[in-house]
């Protein structure tokens, strides 16, 4: 259980294939080891990642460790909108500490799943454009 996350939206009008590829692309690119894809619906596919080192982590102490070794869960959902017919695609960055205390290092624990999340949207972002001009020129 996370005790914070950030979260961000989307749109896009590209076909599911192209957009989860966008997203496998950008989660690796934020530092995710393994990229787990779940298939949840016909036009709905949950992605899921960690970064950080938790138990490096814990043996240097939150206070000395640098920030990317903060244990961030991310997660992305590409689901289709039914109004609009356009996929939809939120981000998610939690903190994955687990058990213990995060006083005196809650602000950077935040801070580092906020910069997270931003810089996994702008990637999706930047591939979903990409992806998008590939499309156009074939």
């Amino acid at each position: 259980m996370s005790r914070f996350a950030y979260t961000g939206v989307q749109q896009t009008g590209l076909s599911l294939s192209p957009c989860c590829d966008a997203v496998e692309k950008a989660m690796r690119l934020a530092g995710c080891k393994s990229v787990e894809r779940v298939e949840q619906a016909s036009a709905c596919v949950a992605f899921t990642g960690t970064t950080g080192n938790s138990l490096g982590l814990r043996l240097l102490g939150a206070l000395l460790a640098p920030a990317s070794w903060i244990p961030v869960r991310l997660t992305v959902k590409v689901e289709e909108n039914s109004g609009t017919g356009e996929l939809v695609i939120r981000t998610v960055a939690e903190e994955n500490f687990g058990f213990g205390s995060l006083i005196g290092v809650e602000k950077k624990f935040r801070a580092h799943c906020e910069l997270l999340e931003k810089q996994l949207a702008e990637a999706i972002r930047l591939n979903l454009e990409r992806a998008a001009r590939t499309a156009r020129s074939t």
